[in-house]
C-alpha cells in the first residue's frame, strides 16, 4: 500500500544574470543527486528532478543554449550570457515527462544543508576524451614545477597551469597569498565559495596559483578562469591528494540569494543600453534650460544698465545709482518659481493626454514665449510677466524630463541617467554665470537681452530632438498602443520585436499596468490615499523636494552674487566659482548613486551640508574676526557645501521622485511633488530679501541665515531615515512590490523582489493562464497582491491542489490538467505586430 502523496512546495530559480527565471514544484528538498559523468562533473550539477508539468518558465522561455553529448546523456541547457547551468532534459521516450534542475540555480536553498546522493552516470555515458592543450606552455620560472592541463567539456577552452606540487594533506596553508607568500607559485589550495555567481556557474572550486595560460571561446556552458574543475584530466578531487579548504555558508560577505537579489549584474543583458543612454542624455537639455534660466537672474539684478532701466529707488549706499527695493527683488526673483509651480501642476494632464514627447515640446514653446516677453521688455511689469510665463514652461519641463528618462531607461542605468538631469541643471547655472560675467559690463540693453535670448538655443535644440525621439514604452502601454510600445522598446534596446527578452519586458510592463487598471481608474484622490502606500510615497516626494530647497541651495544661486559680493569682492566671479564647484560636485553623485544607493547618499549629504552651514553661520556670528579670515572661511565652507549638495541632494532627489510612483499615478504624483519644490522655491525666493535686507520689516540676518539652512539639513537626515526607501537596482515594477511588502524604509535595503506581474495577472485571468485555475482559485486583485510568505497548498474543491507563494498562483500539482490552448500575454502583444509566428 503506497503512502500519502507528499505535499509539494514551490521553489523559484534563475540564472545569475536573471534573463531566465523559473518556478518548480517538488516535495521539500532534503537531498540532491551528484552524478560522476564527465559532463555533470565539469558543470558541477546538483540535480533534483520533477514532473515536467510542475516546471514553469517565468521569464526567458526559449533563450537557453543546449549542449548535447550523445544519446546516453541529458540535453544540458545553460544561459548563453552568464553561463549558469540551469536544467537538463532527457532523451528519447522520457523526453517531455520530467525535467532535471540544477539546485545551484534555486533561490533561498542552502546547498550545504542538503544530503548529497551519488549516481554512477559515468558507467552509461558515451566515451569521452578531453581536448588536449595545444598552446604554448606557461614560461614562468618555477622550481620543480608541475604542469596541470584541462579544459571545458566541449574542448573549445583549454588551460595549462604551471605550479609547484600541491601541498600534502594536513599541511598548514598560509592565509596570505601572492608574491610575498612562502607558497607563491604553489597551487596552494582549493576553496569553495557560496556567492551567487560561484554557486550558479560553479566557479566554486578555486585553485589559487600564481600562473596560468589558456585559450578561451566556449560553447558548452563551462566558463574560463582559475577553476579547478578545468584540471579534471589531471587531478582527482579527493581531500587525501592535496591540501583542501572547504568554506561553509558564512565564507562570503554576499549571501546565497540568487539573481532575484540586487546584485551588480544586470538582470537582463540582452540588447544594448546605448540608445537609452543617448536619448536620456539628450533630453537633459531641458535641465540645462532650467538651470540657465535659474542662474541668469542672480547676475541680471546686479547688472548696472538693467538696474538703471528697471529699478525705481536710489541706491542707499550710492545715491548716484539705482537699486531694487526688497519687494521688487522678491517679485523679480520669485515670480519664476510661481510660474513653475503652476507649470508643474499642468504637466501631469498634459503628459498623460498627449504623451511625454509632445508635452515636452509644448513646454519648450511656452518657455520661448516667456523669453520673448523678457527680451522685449523695457519696464519691470512686462519683464516680470515674461519670467512668470517662462516659469510655467520650466515647471512643465522639470516634471516631464525625469519622467521621460525614468520610463525610458533600464534599471541598471536609471539612477545615473536621471542624475544627468541635475548635471545639466548645474551646467546651465555655470553657463549663465559665465555669460553674466562677460555681459554685465555692456552699457546697453544687450547687457540683459543677450543672456536672456540665448535661451532660445536650448529650447530649439530640445524641440528638434523630440521630433525624432521615440515615445516611452510605458506611456504607450498606458494608452493601449501595444504595437507602438514594442516598436519603441525595440528601438531603445536595439532588439528585434520578436526577441524573448524584449517580449518579456513588454509583457511585464503591460501586466503591471493591467493589474493597476484592474484596481480602478486613476484619480487625484488615489495619489493621496491609494494603495500601495501612495500617500506615503507622495509625502516622500514632496518632503524631499521641500527639504532640497530648505537646504539653502537656491539662496546661493539666486542671491549669491549680491550677498557674497559684500564679502569676497566680485560677486560675478564668486558665482562662476560656485557654479564650477556645482558641476564638478555632481559627477560623484552620478558615479555613486547606484553603488552606494539613494538613502546613503542622501543621509551623508544632509549631515555634510549641515556641518558646513552651521560653520558659516557661526563664523558670521563671531565679532572681531579678521575680515580676510572670515571671507576665506565663507568661501571655503560655502564651496564645500555646494560640492556636498551637488553630489547628493541635488541629483538624488530627482532620481527618487522619478522612481517611487506606480505607472497609474506617476505623472500626477511627480507633478505634485515637483510643484512642492517650486512652491518652497517661491517662498524662499520671496522671503529672502526680507530676511537679509535692512530697514522696516527686514530682519537683516546676514550670515546667520545659514543657521536656518543648517537646522533644516539636520531634519532632512531624519526624514530620509524614516521615509525614503532604497530603490536602486530595482525595476519600476519591483519598487511597487517593495512598498507593499516592506513596512519600514530602513528595512528596504535588504528587500529582494520575488513577484512577476505576469504571474499575478495570469492568476487572475483564467482564460490566459497556463494551468486550469477555477473561479474558486482566483484571489481578488488587492488581496492577491498582498499575499506573501511561504508556499501553501489550498484545495479548490475539484481535486486539483493549487500552489500559491509570494502572492502568485504559480501552478498546480501533478493532478492538474495542463492547458495549452490559450495564447500567452507575450503572444498577444507581439501578434499585433504582423502575421508572424512569434511563439517561443
Amino acid at each position: 500500500m503506497s503512502g500519502p502523496t507528499p505535499e509539494l512546495k514551490t521553489y523559484s530559480g534563475n540564472c545569475h544574470c536573471g534573463a531566465f527565471k523559473f518556478n518548480i514544484q517538488v516535495p521539500e528538498l532534503g537531498s540532491v543527486i551528484e552524478c560522476n559523468c564527465n559532463t555533470c562533473f565539469k558543470n558541477g550539477y546538483k540535480w533534483i528532478f520533477a514532473d515536467a508539468g510542475n516546471f514553469k518558465v517565468v521569464r526567458g522561455d526559449g533563450m537557453l543554449t543546449a549542449y548535447d553529448f550523445g544519446a546516453g546523456s541529458m540535453i544540458h541547457k545553460f544561459c548563453p550570457t552568464c553561463g549558469t547551468n540551469v536544467l537538463g532534459l532527457p532523451h528519447g521516450e522520457q523526453q517531455g515527462t520530467h525535467v532535471g534542475i540544477n539546485a545551484r540555480a534555486l533561490m533561498d536553498v542552502d546547498l550545504w544543508a542538503l544530503e548529497s546522493k551519488s549516481h554512477d552516470g559515468a558507467a552509461t555515458e558515451p566515451a569521452y576524451k578531453p581536448q588536449e592543450f595545444a598552446g604554448p606552455l606557461p614560461t614562468a620560472d618555477i622550481e620543480n614545477p608541475t604542469i596541470f592541463t584541462g579544459g571545458c567539456h566541449c574542448g573549445n577552452v583549454t588551460v595549462a597551469v604551471k605550479a609547484k606540487p600541491l601541498p600534502s594533506k594536513g599541511q598548514v596553508l598560509p592565509e596570505i597569498r601572492g608574491p610575498g607568500s612562502p607558497f607563491a607559485g604553489h597551487m596552494e589550495y582549493i576553496q569553495e565559495c557560496n556567492c551567487s555567481i560561484c554557486m550558479r556557474v560553479l566557479f566554486n572550486l578555486w585553485c589559487f596559483c600564481a600562473y596560468w595560460q589558456g585559450k578561451a571561446a566556449g560553447r558548452c556552458g563551462k566558463m574560463a578562469g582559475y577553476n579547478a574543475e578545468y584540471m579534471a584530466g589531471d587531478i582527482t578531487f579527493e581531500p587525501a591528494n592535496f591540501g583542501w579548504r572547504e568554506l561553509g555558508p558564512d565564507c562570503c560577505e554576499e549571501e546565497l540569494q540568487g539573481c532575484g537579489d540586487r546584485t551588480k549584474v544586470r538582470d537582463n543583458v540582452a540588447g544594448t543600453t546605448a540608445p537609452a543612454i543617448l536619448i536620456g542624455l539628450f533630453v537633459t537639455f531641458g535641465g540645462l534650460l532650467y538651470g540657465y534660466d535659474t542662474g541668469i537672474i542672480s547676475g541680471i539684478i546686479a547688472t548696472p544698465w538693467w538696474l538703471e532701466q528697471f529699478a525705481t529707488q536710489a541706491n542707499p549706499l550710492d545715491h548716484s545709482t539705482k537699486a531694487l527695493t526688497p519687494a521688487q527683488t522678491a517679485e523679480v526673483v520669485s515670480i519664476l518659481s510661481a510660474g513653475t509651480f503652476f507649470g508643474a501642476l499642468a504637466a501631469a494632464p498634459l503628459a498623460d493626454q498627449l504623451g511625454r514627447r509632445r508635452a515636452l515640446m509644448i513646454a519648450a514653446g511656452v518657455f520661448s514665449i516667456g523669453v520673448t516677453l523678457q527680451v522685449a521688455s523695457m519696464a519691470l511689469p512686462l519683464y516680470v510677466a515674461g519670467r512668470f510665463v517662462a516659469g510655467v514652461g520650466v515647471g512643465m519641463i522639470s516634471v516631464i524630463v525625469p519622467l521621460y528618462q525614468s520610463e525610458m531607461a533600464p534599471k541598471w542605468v536609471r539612477g545615473v541617467l536621471v542624475c544627468t538631469y541635475q548635471l545639466a541643471i548645474t551646467v546651465g547655472l555655470l553657463i549663465a554665470a559665465v555669460v553674466e560675467y562677460f555681459s554685465n559690463t555692456i552699457d546697453s540693453a544687450a547687457s540683459f537681452q543677450i543672456p536672456v535670448a540665448l535661451q532660445y538655443v536650448w529650447a530649439a535644440i530640445l524641440v528638434l530632438g523630440m521630433i525624432v525621439l521615440p515615445e516611452t514604452p510605458r506611456y504607450l502601454i498606458k494608452r493601449g498602443l501595444h504595437a507602438e510600445a514594442a516598436a519603441s522598446l525595440s528601438r531603445i534596446r536595439r532588439l528585434d520585436i520578436t526577441h524573448p527578452a524584449l517580449v518579456d519586458e513588454i509583457a511585464e510592463i503591460e501586466a503591471n499596468h493591467a493589474y493597476e487598471v484592474s484596481l480602478g481608474p486613476s484619480t487625484y484622490r488615489d495619489v493621496f490615499f491609494g494603495s500601495p502606500h501612495l500617500g506615503r510615497r507622495l509625502l516622500t516626494g514632496c518632503g524631499l523636494f521641500m527639504l532640497q530647497q530648505l537646504s539653502g541651495c537656491n539662496f546661493i544661486f539666486y542671491f549669491g552674487n549680491s550677498f557674497f559680493g559684500k564679502f569676497v569682492g566680485s560677486g560675478f566671479l564668486f558665482q562662476v566659482i560656485a557654479n564650477s564647484v556645482n558641476v564638478i560636485g555632481t559627477l560623484p553623485g552620478i558615479v555613486f548613486v547606484e553603488s552606494l544607493g539613494r538613502r546613503r547618499l542622501l543621509m551623508v549629504g544632509a549631515v555634510s551640508m549641515a556641518v558646513c552651514q552651521l560653520i558659516v553661520a557661526s563664523v558670521g556670528s563671531v565679532k572681531g574676526l579678521d575680515p580676510d579670515t572670515t571671507n576665506s572661511l565663507y568661501s571655503v565652507f560655502t564651496s564645500i557645501y555646494i560640492f556636498c549638495f551637488a553630489s547628493t541632494w541635488g541629483p538624488v532627489c530627482w532620481v527618487v521622485t522619478a522612481e517611487i510612483f506606480p505607472l497609474k499615478v506617476r505623472a500626477k504624483s511627480m507633478s505634485i511633488s515637483t510643484s512642492s519644490n517650486w512652491l518652497l522655491n517661491f517662498i524662499i525666493a520671496y522671503a529672502t530679501p526680507y530676511l537679509l535686507g535692512s530697514g522696516q520689516g527686514a530682519l537683516n540676518l546676514g550670515p546667520q541665515i545659514f543657521y536656518v539652512w543648517g537646522v533644516c539639513c539636520i531634519f532632512a537626515f531624519f526624514f530620509v531615515w524614516i521615509m525614503v526607501y532604497e530603490t536602486s537596482k530595482l525595476t519600476l515594477e519591483q519598487i511597487d512590490e517593495m512598498y507593499e511588502r516592506v513596512g519600514r524604509a530602513w528595512k528596504s535595503q535588504s528587500f529582494e523582489p520575488t513577484w512577476s506581474f505576469q504571474n499575478i495577472r495570469q492568476g487572475t485571468q483564467a482564460n490566459t493562464t497556463a494551468v486550469n485555475v477555477t473561479a474558486v482559485d482566483i484571489v481578488p486583485g488587492e488581496e492577491l497582491r498582498q499575499r506573501t510568505g511561504a508556499a501553501t497548498t489550498s484545495s479548490n474543491g475539484t481535486g486539483n491542489d493549487t500552489i500559491r507563494t509570494s502572492g502568485e498562483v504559480i501552478g498546480s500539482s501533478p493532478s492538474t490538467t495542463q492547458s495549452a490552448t490559450h495564447a500567452t500575454d507575450e503572444d498577444k502583444i507581439v501578434a499585433s505586430l504582423g502575421n508572424i509566428d512569434f511563439s517561443l
